[in-house]
């Protein structure tokens, strides 16, 4: 019978619901005894673990005949259901099939007939280059997880396990291959969830590279790699930037750094815009490109009287929005937040004009505007937040 990967897998987790059920079964029939094993004279020992033996056989036979439909169920026909047919169903086979090894069995799982599955291999030249050197120093507990694994499989076939068994046949009785290919399914296992992990930090980190952090970007960065133990993370982070990192803080800096560019040049194009709009002309260059001048801007502010007490800052008209200090260049950060058209034609929006600046604060927090402060300014909002909360 022709075993897949996902027959492979199933028959591992009922190899370790059986060894769970078997310790707990044990515990229970040791507490009925009433004695610990160390305890027990030699006699004592030999009748405890053959009743133990005959009470677990006889929890495990089926005495009822299969009537009906439940044939159909007993894919390998020895008379019992049991979790190694329920596997196989679910990997599409059948009773009355009979279905040949080959070297394409067309079910996706690689197996070969008889040979190792092909490993899992990414087509991020990136990925495998970090993941492989921190898989040699098993950074990631592949081989202590297979370990254990392995002796579940070896206690199955002590007892006669049909799942274990089956594994085991697929290699023609070669314990070692059988143990080889376990490692192999883990180890695979391990490698595709490490790289789902690695293309979010990727799609993350190329975002704030453009200057255009997704949400969560920034968060999700800083949390990958939030102290020095994140060696692999940092690994990663360092490959994808094309510098090195050996310190979470640095990395940090480096975020919140390039965060700031995107503003500063945020702001160079604006300032762009608000020149070419006060001498009368319809389009200007900025970076080597044409852009026509609009009146979003205008728009906006008309819509959040905030953003207007803000510009009269950053003018040097005023240091202060309805009694609250507020430097220049928080006052850019807080007007680049407020004039997005996400915000601003929301209820929130809304609310946070209509409020008074005090309490403008704290409604700013809640929306994450700390979130998207640069570094400069982050303590001076935090500040205001801790004075008005």
């Amino acid at each position: 019978m022709s075993i897949t990967r996902e027959t492979i897998k199933s028959t591992l987790r009922s190899i370790m619901a059986e060894e769970s059920e078997y310790q707990t079964f044990f515990k229970k029939a040791l507490e009925k005894a009433g004695k610990s094993i160390p305890s027990m004279s030699d006699e004592e020992k030999k009748e405890f673990f053959n009743k133990i033996d005959a009470a677990w056989n006889a929890k495990g036979e089926k005495n009822e005949e299969l009537t009906g439909n439940q044939h159909k169920l007993d894919v390998d026909g020895d008379g019992e259901i049991e979790a190694s047919d329920l596997a196989a169903l679910r990997a599409g086979k059948k009773k009355e099939e009979s279905i040949e090894e080959s070297a394409g069995c067309g079910c996706g799982c690689g197996c070969g007939g008889s040979k190792m599955n092909e490993e899992f291999k990414s087509k991020d030249s990136t990925f495998e280059k970090v993941y492989g050197i921190f898989d040699k120093k098993d950074y990631f507990n592949a081989k202590g997880l297979a370990k254990v694994q392995i002796g579940n499989f070896e206690r199955a076939l002590q007892r006669n396990d049909k799942g274990a068994q089956q594994i085991l046949d697929k290699f023609n009785g070669d314990i070692e291959k059988s143990k080889e290919y376990i490692i192999q399914v883990i180890s695979d296992q391990k490698k595709q969830q490490a790289f789902e992990d690695y293309k979010a930090l990727k799609v993350a980190v190329d975002s704030i590279q453009k200057g255009k952090p997704i949400t969560g970007a920034v968060d999700l960065v800083k949390s990958r790699a939030h102290n020095n133990r994140q060696k692999y993370t940092m690994a990663l982070y360092s490959a994808l930037r094309g510098k090195k990192f050996n310190n979470y803080k640095d990395i940090h800096a480096d975020v919140d750094s390039l965060i700031g560019e995107s503003i500063t040049e945020g702001r160079a194009f604006i300032n762009a815009a608000r020149k070419a709009k006060e001498e009368g002309k319809t389009e200007f260059e900025f970076n080597g490109k044409t852009y026509p001048v609009t009146l979003k801007e205008a728009v906006n502010e008309a819509r959040l009287g905030k953003v207007s007490l803000l510009k009269s800052v950053e003018k040097g008209e005023t240091s202060r929005v309805e009694g609250v200090k507020i430097s220049k260049d928080l006052a850019f950060e807080l007007r680049m937040f407020l004039q997005r058209p996400m915000l601003a034609r929301t209820r929130t929006g809304i609310a946070i004009d209509n409020a008074q600046m005090k309490d403008a604060i704290g409604m700013l927090a809640k929306v994450g505007v700390h979130k998207r402060l640069s570094s400069g300014v982050k303590k001076e909002f935090a500040e205001l937040l801790k004075k008005y909360k």
